[in-house]
């Protein structure tokens, strides 16, 4: 493979995975791969096959042609909203886990807004009164 695609290809790849504030540690684990590997795609000294370019731009919520294409790289950097950021990261982490284990985090992230949402009431009376 070409090493200034590989590069190019790599810049990329970090620039999306910082984006939507992935760890090459996270990455590494829902890829199957090891963190050094991930850090040699990303510094363009090591290319990686096709199937894992398209596990990556899946992960990454981008075409593998965005990812691939060395005339993308402006493309693929656009910034996102950290909300985005974080509805991709929860995503991909739930990709990952068992159905009971999305069962109770879906139970514990609506009682931590219930939470949340009673706290802000409160506040808001005490600030009233």
């Amino acid at each position: 493979m070409d090493n200034n695609f590989q590069k190019i290809v790599g810049m990329n790849i970090r620039k999306k995975r910082e984006e939507y504030g992935f760890k090459r540690r996270e990455m590494a684990e829902y890829l199957g791969l090891t963190e050094p590997f991930i850090r040699c795609i990303e510094n363009g000294s090591r290319g990686t096959n096709i199937e894992n370019y398209s596990k990556i731009a899946k992960m990454l919520g981008v075409t593998l042609d965005e990812i691939t294409n060395v005339n993308n790289l402006q493309k693929v950097s656009e910034p996102h909203s950290k909300k985005t950021n974080y509805k991709k990261k929860l995503e991909s982490v739930c990709q990952a886990i068992t159905e009971e284990q999305a069962e109770f985090l879906l139970l514990f992230t609506q009682n931590l807004v219930d939470y949340t949402q009673k706290i802000q009431e409160n506040n808001k009376l005490k600030t009233t009164e």
